[in-house]
């Protein structure tokens, strides 16, 4: 399978990557090249497989919600022959119509993650992790966040949902 010549994958929101097992990265579409910046003939180990154990012939693995470069995916990776092959989505390119008019609603830096991640699916327990705060300053963000969204624009994000 060449990851670039197939059309309908080449300008997907899907990054795709190719790789041998040895973790040298042959190829990656357009939404790889942006997620995770050109990878081409390196070892890549702070993407995806930081996530990813060794696998056998013909088993996937699945990650939900991993932070991946800054931003919140799922990844999907499985091996055929000598090489893995790794998809992304990422909720922000998913969300990013939502997540612009988060920026119109005056949130600060922290509240703004903090929606994004609640948006995304994550659990209070897990933005706290990831952003190494306390359950109670998601929450007090959250608050905030709430407080300025006005029901005009509740309304607005629901349509784009």
């Amino acid at each position: 399978m060449n990851l670039q010549n197939r059309g309908t994958l080449k300008e997907s929101r899907l990054a795709l990557c190719k790789r041998n097992l040895e973790g040298v990265v042959l190829s990656q579409n357009k939404e790889s090249l942006r997620l995770c910046e050109n990878r081409s003939s390196t070892v890549c180990l702070d993407g995806c497989n930081a996530f990813l154990s060794p696998t056998k012939q013909g088993k996937m693995q699945i990650h939900e919600n991993v932070i991946m470069h800054g931003e919140c995916c799922n990844l999907v990776a499985f091996d055929i022959g000598d090489h893995r092959y790794t998809a992304v989505e990422s909720h922000e390119s998913h969300f990013l119509e939502i997540f612009s008019k988060l920026k119109e609603m005056s949130l600060t830096t922290s509240e703004e993650k903090v929606m994004k991640m609640k948006m995304a699916g994550f659990t209070n327990r897990k933005i706290a992790d990831e952003l190494f705060i306390t359950t109670s300053t998601v929450k007090t963000h959250l608050l905030h966040a709430y407080r300025k969204i006005t029901p005009k624009k509740v309304a607005e994000l629901k349509k784009l949902k």
